[in-house]
C-alpha cells in the first residue's frame, strides 16, 4: 500500500494543476487520494 500511495504523490507532483495548488490543498488532493486507495485496496 505504501508503495501505491508513494507512486500516487509522484504522479500527482508531475501534473500541472497539482503543481498550482497551494501547500494545503496539495495535502487535501493526497489526503483524498490516500483514502480512495485504502478503500480501493481491500
Amino acid at each position: 500500500m505504501t508503495e501505491k500511495v508513494d507512486l500516487m504523490q509522484h504522479i500527482l507532483k508531475s501534473i500541472d494543476w497539482f503543481q498550482t495548488l497551494s501547500a494545503a490543498d496539495q495535502e487535501e488532493v493526497l489526503f483524498h487520494f490516500r483514502k480512495i486507495l485504502e478503500l480501493a485496496c481491500k
